[in-house]
C-alpha cells in the first residue's frame, strides 16, 4: 500500500470519526427529560448538552469531568426572558457551580442567573456563585451573578474563582450585581496559568462592600470591562496580572471611592503590555 492511500485513509478514518462523535452528540432537557438538573448532569456524555428550560432551580450542582455544554434556551432563542428566567440557586447552601478536576475537558456554561450561593472557607477555597477546579478549558457567556457571598476570612473570588497552572478560562458577556455584603473579598478571582480572555465584564458596586477583582492569566486580555458604584467601601481593588502578554482594552473604572485602601494596577511581572482605552475617572480615596 502506497504511502498516499495509507495516509488517505487514516484522514477519512478521522473525518467518519468526528462526525460519529458529533452524531452520538446527545442533548438532555431539563425538567422535560429530568426533573433533577444534577441528575442530567450525572448523565451527559463526552460532547452532550445539558438543556434548561426557564424557572429555579435549587441546589449546588456539580459538572462532570467532561467535555459538554450546560446553557439555557436563550442560546437557542436569544430571547433575554429564557436567560433571565432561567436561575440557579444556591439557597446559600454552598457554592452555586463547581467544575470537577479535568485533564483538558473543554466545558461552556451559558445563560443563567447565578445567585444566592455561599462559599466555605473550609472546602477547597470555593467561590459562592462558581468555582473553577483544575486541569479544564472553560468558556462562560451571558451570566448574571447575584448575591453570593463567603465566609469570613477566605480572599477568593465571591461570584468567580479559579486558581489553576492547568486551566483557561474565557468570559464573555458577564454582569456581577446587586451584592449587600461586609467581608471585603474580591468580586472576581481568577489565575488562569493557560490563558484567561474577557470580553464585555460589568461590576456593579452599587449595593456591595466588597472589593471588586484580581484578574491573572498567562496570556491576560481584557476587552469591555467596567467597574463603578462602589461607594465608601473599606478595600477596592482592580488588580490585573500576568507572567506573560497583557492586552487591555476599554476599561472603565468610575464614580468609586473607598475609606481605606485603593488600587488599581496592573503587573508588575507582564512581559509584553498593551493598554488602550483605559479611563479612570470619578473616583475618590
Amino acid at each position: 500500500m502506497s504511502r498516499y492511500f495509507s495516509g488517505t485513509l487514516l484522514i477519512q478514518a478521522a473525518i467518519l470519526g468526528g462526525l460519529s462523535y458529533i452524531a452520538h452528540a446527545a442533548r438532555l432537557r431539563v425538567p422535560d427529560q429530568f426533573q433533577d438538573l444534577q441528575a442530567a448532569l450525572n448523565g451527559c456524555g463526552v460532547g452532550d448538552t445539558v438543556l434548561v428550560s426557564p424557572g429555579t432551580y435549587n441546589g449546588q450542582f456539580v459538572l462532570p469531568a467532561r467535555t459538554m455544554t450546560l446553557m439555557s434556551e436563550f442560546e437557542l432563542s436569544g430571547d433575554s426572558l429564557d436567560w433571565l428566567e432561567c436561575r440557579l440557586n444556591g439557597d446559600r447552601g454552598g457554592c452555586v457551580l463547581t467544575t470537577s478536576t479535568s485533564t483538558g475537558d473543554s466545558v461552556t456554561i451559558s445563560g443563567f442567573v447565578i445567585e444566592n450561593g455561599y462559599g466555605e472557607y473550609q472546602i477547597q477555597s470555593n467561590s459562592g456563585g462558581l468555582t473553577i477546579r483544575d486541569g479544564i478549558h472553560l468558556n462562560v457567556r451571558h451570566l448574571v451573578f447575584q448575591n453570593n457571598e463567603q465566609s469570613p476570612g477566605l480572599s477568593r473570588g465571591r461570584s468567580i474563582f479559579g486558581s489553576s497552572s492547568s486551566s483557561s478560562a474565557r468570559l464573555q458577556d458577564i454582569r456581577i450585581q446587586s451584592d449587600s455584603l461586609t467581608n471585603g473579598l474580591e468580586q472576581v478571582a481568577l489565575w488562569m496559568g493557560r490563558g484567561l480572555e474577557i470580553d464585555r465584564l460589568w461590576i456593579d458596586g452599587t449595593h456591595d462592600q466588597g472589593r471588586a477583582a484580581h484578574l491573572d492569566g498567562d496570556p491576560l486580555r481584557v476587552r469591555h470591562m467596567q467597574v463603578r458604584g462602589y461607594s465608601d467601601v473599606p478595600q477596592f481593588w482592580v488588580k490585573f496580572g500576568s507572567d506573560g502578554i497583557m492586552d487591555l482594552d476599554d476599561v472603565l473604572i468610575r464614580d468609586n471611592s473607598a475609606t481605606g485602601d485603593f488600587q488599581v494596577f496592573a503587573g508588575p511581572r507582564f512581559r509584553a503590555p498593551s493598554v488602550r482605552g483605559f479611563v479612570f475617572e470619578g473616583n475618590q480615596h
